[in-house]
């Protein structure tokens, strides 16, 4: 006894819907139908009948273009690359449309491929003919949605929070910035001369600082604890003078008493030329 057929069971759920084809970058497509092509190279020619010279085959690159374009998959725009996808999609285009050719007499192989600006592959043949492809990368997405604003910014600084204030007897100019919490104070030393008296051995002095010794006047050129005159760090702004000679007391006191004479003497003329114009 024959068994009795089954019956055809009913159709299943539909199943999950595949995920969106990614666009292929340039360096991607170029590699994948590089290493597609030098991985399976187009089967070698036959010999001709005897006596007869074997010729290059006659391949319509017009036709392998457009058979490698009907696999490869219309782009989508704005998404990126998967980068195997892409390497099956591009070997899987390539040999349907090179298996659909004849074999070729001492035919003609793939040199190299690319993408150009325009987002079409570009491959280039052994005989040093190119053949454009088709459109392979699609165009950029629409731009995105305005990010979420951020957090508001502080409130700067006005000029009713500057302050200002000189210290270290006019050398170091401070300057406060306060708005509430808020606090910044920066330190600006001025390039000017400070009279610092009397040098004082074992003291500091700031690159302006004046100081008296041995009778004449430096300035510090730098912040040093030297002696003025040891070194370049201080330089010279008056020299003192020479000294005074010796009083004599005796030549003095005449000089003294022959002014005062000649002095009495031009008091007593005026007062008698005054009289002399008061009688005439």
């Amino acid at each position: 006894r024959e068994p009795t057929p089954a019956e055809k069971g009913d159709p299943g759920e539909p199943g999950t819907p595949g995920r969106d084809g990614l666009d292929a970058s340039e360096d991607q497509i170029a590699k994948a139908v590089t290493d597609y092509m030098a991985a399976n190279p187009p089967a070698p020619g036959k010999d001709g009948e005897p006596g007869r010279d074997g010729k290059d085959a006659e391949v319509d690159y017009d036709i392998l273009a457009s058979e490698v374009a009907k696999h490869i998959p219309t782009p989508e725009n704005g998404k990126d690359a998967d980068p195997e996808v892409v390497a099956f999609m591009v070997a899987e285009a390539v040999a349907k449309a090179v298996s659909a050719l004849p074999v070729a007499k001492d035919g003609v192989g793939l040199a190299g491929a690319l993408i150009d600006r325009t987002g079409n592959l570009i491959v280039t043949m052994t005989d040093g003919t190119t053949r454009e492809l088709g459109l392979v990368v699609g165009k950029d997405g629409e731009p995105g949605l305005p990010g979420a604003n951020g957090s508001p910014g502080k409130d700067g600084f006005s000029l009713e929070d500057f302050d200002a204030e000189v210290t270290d007897g006019g050398r170091t100019m401070i300057l406060s910035f306060v708005a509430g919490d808020t606090k910044h104070t920066s330190e600006h030393q001025l390039d000017t001369i400070l009279d610092r008296g009397v040098f004082k051995v074992g003291s500091t002095y700031q690159s302006g600082d004046a100081v008296t010794w041995d009778g004449s006047l430096w300035i510090a050129q730098a912040k040093t604890k030297s002696k003025p005159g040891e070194n370049a760090e201080w330089r010279l702004a008056a020299k003192r003078g020479q000294n005074g000679k010796d009083v004599n007391e005796s030549a003095l006191k005449v000089q003294i008493e022959e002014h005062v004479r000649a002095a009495e003497e031009r008091l007593a003329a005026r007062i008698e030329a005054g009289f002399k114009r008061r009688d005439g």
